[in-house]
């Protein structure tokens, strides 16, 4: 697929001006381009902005009439990590199923996602959800059937109260040797960290993501979280977002047929590092470490236009 001139998403994001005339923006602002763009920014009149992306100096560089600030505050309250920290202990894990996977939005790179799970056999849908139907040119006439389908757990209108997505989703999680998290736009190709690897976090379960390159390191350096030594996360640099599902699912495929005995086997040699995290995570250590990426005065402004 000719990436070059293809912006992700269409559609603008909610946006709000403060008292000084800067502009917050929210969420993934429709995603970047190959070439770093993003249809929204290249349309902004000259300002400061304040954004939850975390863009290098190189990627400001593109938009010289903006000074793009990034929110850490913005990051943290947006995607309410408040809600993960103080978390309980979760159970012992008992392995019924491989990998679990959820699906709300239907966006281009779920949609290969979905296909591709669902493909390799990984798609139980007691385990899986996809709340979406799929586009046919996505897809082919052997897999209709699926793609036409819709698979959702508990109450699907709530997707932003995460106390309720945990009493849902948690022992799902819990029951899997591995959650494959679906991030936002993963077609994009810059990345955006959101509370989605909370969930595997606080469950004490094995994570991996489908998001934009380079998610995981982005992971590691703004949040402090640590990556599972059992991986290779060699797919997270690959650009191109079917190649690097392709990558990502080959990686996984050797864990796919290995038995209950053999995950218990695994998840000892990572036990310092779900604990780290898990802790990491109930402390609300993680928001600190992303306070210091802080870039914005937003917080400090009380008066808003």
């Amino acid at each position: 697929m000719d990436w070059g001139n293809r912006w992700p998403v269409k559609g603008v994001n909610p946006t709000h001006k403060l008292a000084d005339g800067s502009l917050v923006i929210f969420d993934h602002l429709g995603g970047f381009n190959p070439n770093f763009k993003n249809q929204f920014l290249e349309n902004l009149a000259p300002g400061v902005v304040h954004t939850e992306y975390h863009l290098s100096h190189t990627i400001k560089a593109l938009y010289p009439h903006l000074t793009i600030k990034f929110d850490s505050y913005l990051t943290a309250q947006h995607n309410f990590f408040s809600k993960f920290v103080g978390c309980a202990i979760p159970p012992e894990k008992s392995f019924a199923n491989f990998l679990c996977c959820f699906n709300r939005s239907g966006h281009m790179s779920r949609q290969w996602l979905c296909h591709r799970l669902h493909v390799l056999n990984w798609f139980n849908p007691e385990y899986c959800s996809k709340n979406f139907v799929m586009h046919a040119e996505t897809t082919d006439s052997s897999t209709e059937e699926f793609c036409q389908t819709v698979v959702t757990f508990g109450d699907e209108d709530r997707p932003r109260d995460h106390q309720y997505n945990r009493q849902v989703l948690d022992h799902k999680i819990q029951q899997s040797f591995l959650q494959l998290v679906s991030e936002t736009v993963g077609e994009s190709f810059v990345p955006f960290v959101t509370e989605k690897i909370l969930y595997p976090i606080v469950n004490k379960t094995l994570w991996v993501t489908y998001a934009q390159p380079g998610h995981h390191a982005a992971v590691q350096k703004l949040l402090g979280f640590k990556l599972h030594r059992c991986f290779d996360f060699s797919f997270d640099q690959i650009t191109d977002p079917i190649e690097r599902l392709t990558a990502l699912t080959d990686m996984l495929a050797p864990f796919s047929v290995m038995s209950p005995a053999e995950w218990q086997d695994i998840y000892r040699q990572e036990a310092d590092i779900l604990e780290f995290n898990f802790e990491h995570c109930r402390s609300g250590n993680f928001i600190k470490h992303l306070h210091q990426f802080n870039e914005s005065d937003r917080h400090k402004l009380k008066h808003i236009a």
